[in-house]
């Protein structure tokens, strides 16, 4: 089949594995930050700065197989006769993220006592990022080796088999400069009645290259640059209804900046354009109950144009990965919330939400050689949104009771539920639905916390994620796309529990 129809099936106990040599992750994370304040007869000046730091490198078991994968070649017997043979081997992926960010606000605020206030600032961010992600087998070709079957398998699986000890490794260097200028207006209209106007244009720029593939430097790395520049405003009036209610409604304009296809060999398509939307909302806030119960209510519409979406290049004479701009969607919704204090110890909640999210005028050319979309050319026009499950549930209760000396117990029991949704664009893979309970127990004082928690109690198998590998890289950077015509599903932590102890100084 050329594709998985249904819903995806919940694994097997036993039917995934792992290889010792996949030695895992290494991650390291530096945070730090910095703000200052000063108060002048004309403004507020607020300066904000940060600088941040991952060095994230992994090697993980591709195969996923409790054995090795098997690949088919043709090897040359000792009479000289080429026939079919078998190599079993294990595919291991190598990762690396080297990251770092620097970011500087400078803000301006006034009048803080007055019926209008205004804010005005400048920021500038940097990110510099170093990485890449390729496969390898850590093993050789067999000596007899002639060629892989299919034949066009040879150019792409041979660079796996390595001797090195380690997968072939393409590295790109991406650096990104981004510059903004905001401004925003506030105005009380009446006692109960409040405007806000914002404004933000940023101009990015990104440069990347690829120095590195399959292990070797390139005399004349391929590099891609452009720069994008944007307008987000946002509107948003609030009106107080009664003391402890609040009804408000917001207009807004998001932007997710461009990008590269490092791997893209048709000309025009070495770089993707911005992806833009409006998000308009109206809702409610407020209390009943003296207090002691409270209620949020919000319906929203989104509407994108532009939409980025991973896809087969129109252009391209092999199948090749890129991210284009596909066309519109959209997505309407209204989402719940209750918090309620039952008792002076015991407190609840509960949310609902509802979402209707769909391609307006769209097309996935990666669904081209599927016989439902290959008329169309990969027309996904009506079709939902991946990963969205239509309704959700949360629900929980939380206790909390002096016990001894300056300890409380505390107690946290968390339900949630998602309906089932569809993982790709091609709505013939199902992810079904989802059920979660949490909980946990403990002791805390001021300094002290003992806690003893369980995660997904009641052992739910439902697949998290999945994705059709329309392409031999599942949308990995840096290799040359062909069909395999699988499913590659993600699944959960099943039970699991633990205890946490900690200390605050």
């Amino acid at each position: 089949p050329l594709a998985y129809c249904g819903e995806l099936p919940e694994a097997q106990l036993g039917a995934l594995g792992s290889d010792a040599r996949a030695t895992g992750e290494s991650r390291e994370v530096f945070r730090t930050s910095l703000q200052a304040d000063w108060r002048t007869s004309f403004a507020d000046v607020t300066s904000l700065t940060g600088y941040n730091t991952l060095r994230h490198d992994a090697r993980s078991d591709a195969t996923r197989l409790v054995g090795p994968a098997t690949f088919f070649y043709l090897g040359r017997l000792p009479s000289g006769a080429v026939v079919p043979q078998v190599l079993e081997s294990k595919l291991f992926r190598g990762d690396r993220d080297y990251v770092d960010e620097f970011s500087q606000e400078l803000r301006l605020a006034g009048g803080e006592d007055t019926r209008l206030r205004w804010t005005a600032g400048l920021y500038y961010y940097r990110q510099t990022y170093d990485g890449g992600l390729d496969a390898g087998t850590l093993s050789n070709l067999p000596a007899n080796f002639v060629s892989f079957v299919p034949p066009f398998y040879t150019a792409i699986a041979r660079p796996w088999f390595v001797t090195s000890g380690a997968p072939a490794f393409s590295r790109f260097e991406r650096k990104t400069d981004s510059r903004a200028v905001f401004g925003a207006l506030e105005f009380d209209f009446t006692d109960r009645l409040r405007g806000r106007v914002e404004g933000r244009y940023t101009d990015e720029e990104k440069v990347q290259s690829t120095p590195i593939r399959d292990g070797a430097a390139i005399a004349n790395p391929r590099s891609f640059e452009d720069s994008w520049n944007f307008f987000t405003p946002r509107v948003t009036l609030d009106f107080r209804a009664a003391e402890q209610w609040l009804v408000y409604g917001s207009a807004a304009k998001g932007v997710k900046a461009g990008g590269f296809n490092e791997n893209a060999s048709v000309p025009g398509e070495e770089s993707f354009g911005p992806e833009e939307n409006w998000t308009f909302e109206l809702g409610a806030k407020g209390a009943l109950a003296d207090g002691r119960v409270s209620l949020d209510a919000a319906i929203f519409y989104v509407d994108w144009t532009d939409m980025q979406l991973p896809a087969l290049s129109p252009g391209a004479s092999i199948p090749q990965t890129v991210t284009l701009n596909v066309g519109t969607a959209t997505s309407r919704g209204i989402e719940l919330a209750l918090r309620a204090v039952l008792t002076r110890h015991l407190n609840a909640n509960i949310g609902f939400s509802y979402t209707d999210a769909e391609f307006k005028d769209a097309h996935n050319r990666s669904l081209i050689s599927l016989p439902s979309f290959a008329a169309s050319g990969g027309d996904i026009s009506g079709y939902d949104l991946p990963r969205t499950s239509p309704t959700q549930w949360t629900a929980g209760l939380d206790f909390r009771h002096p016990a001894f000396a300056d300890f409380d117990v505390f107690g946290r029991l968390d339900y949630s539920y998602k309906s089932s949704q569809y993982p790709t664009t091609d709505r013939l893979t199902r992810i079904g639905a989802m059920e979660r309970v949490n909980a946990r127990i403990g002791l805390e004082s001021g300094a002290w916390r003992l806690e003893l928690w369980g995660d997904n109690l009641t052992d739910d198998a439902t697949p998290t994620g999945a994705f059709r590998d329309a392409w031999l890289n599942n949308y990995v950077d840096n290799q040359v796309a062909i069909f395999l015509n699988r499913t590659t599903v993600s699944y959960p932590r099943l039970r699991t529990w633990g205890a946490n102890v900690s200390y605050r100084f």
